[in-house]
């Protein structure tokens, strides 16, 4: 199997990790099915390993009932992810879907100065700031750990 390359578009890091598991799975006891439909992506591990690996990739700027449906029937029992473009409809038809929204205004970026000049546009609802406290600090390893699936002793951090 081949990843296929319409995520490379749209999301380079998450076709890294694709890579990475259609490796696993030629190794190991997995497999990595992927179904693309009209603008949708969808992709997950065999037997289920983690939802950070489950991802629906909405790939148009409109998420229908069908579109939920064959989401649904794909991931089947399985958790999963769903990421789409920063689109208000798009967001409202995922919260009618019944979806929670993990996240929608911190972004985690290590080895941040006051001094560094941005040059890309920060979406509405992101801001920059830097951790000033160790519980701040804390709430970022947690994060970290969650969202890469690692024991907390796992990474080094630093403040």
């Amino acid at each position: 199997m081949t990843i296929n390359p319409l995520i490379k578009k749209y999301d380079l890091s998450r076709y890294t990790v694709y890579q990475m598991l259609e490796y696993v799975s030629a190794t190991q006891d997995r497999k990595v099915a992927q179904e693309e439909k009209d603008g949708m992506y969808l992709i997950k591990t065999i037997p289920f390993l983690n939802e950070l690996y489950n991802y629906a990739h909405i790939l148009a700027g409109k998420l229908s009932p069908d579109d939920e449906q064959e989401m649904r029937e794909f991931f089947a029992d399985d958790k999963f992810r769903v990421k789409f473009p920063d689109n208000e409809s798009l967001s409202q038809a995922c919260s009618q879907f019944g979806y929670t929204f993990r996240d929608s205004s911190y972004g985690m970026i290590s080895d941040i100065n006051e001094d560094t000049d941005y040059t890309f546009e920060l979406a509405p609802n992101l801001r920059i700031a830097k951790i000033t406290s160790t519980s701040a600090f804390n709430e970022c390893k947690a994060i970290s750990t969650e969202a890469f699936d690692r024991a907390p002793g796992m990474v080094e951090y630093k403040i």
